[in-house]
């Protein structure tokens, strides 16, 4: 994973037009709502995921994630225990957006992750930060030419 000020949750962006331009059902969307809140906690933020992470719904978090990184707070804890459940885009985009706050010096903590996802991310190859864990530390990009 390159540090090109996460691009990553672009590729999420992408892949949430697609959806929109195939016209998901709206009603089955409504049923499966992602609700995102940030609440203010001592020196940071306490964001909370609660109902299902969908494809339609990454581009939300995305620009939750995008937010917080322009944000003055040291640390970010990430609430799941509402979080029923997550498809693939939705676990990727997960992952990338904790792993952006971290390389953006934020002490990221997930709380309330439920056996289902974990499951999900580790079949992706994916971890999120455990409690107590430092922010990632920006790696150069250290390309070879050719």
């Amino acid at each position: 994973m390159t540090n090109d000020d996460c691009a990553h949750l672009d590729a999420a962006r992408v892949d949430a037009a697609r959806v929109d331009a195939a016209r998901v059902d709206a009603a089955r969307v409504d049923a499966a709502r992602l609700v995102v809140s940030e609440q203010p906690a001592g020196d940071g933020v306490r964001l909370s995921l609660a109902g299902e992470l969908r494809i339609a719904d990454v581009e939300l978090l995305a620009d939750c994630a995008d937010r917080l990184c322009g944000m003055p707070v040291r640390s970010i804890r990430v609430e799941l225990s509402g979080l029923r459940a997550a498809d693939e885009a939705g676990a990727r985009t997960l992952a990338m957006a904790c792993h952006c706050l971290s390389l953006h010096g934020r002490r990221v903590e997930v709380r309330g992750l439920r056996d289902e996802l974990r499951r999900s991310l580790a079949r992706l190859g994916l971890t999120l930060p455990e409690p107590g864990s430092e922010p990632a530390r920006r790696v150069p990009d250290v390309r070879q030419a050719s």
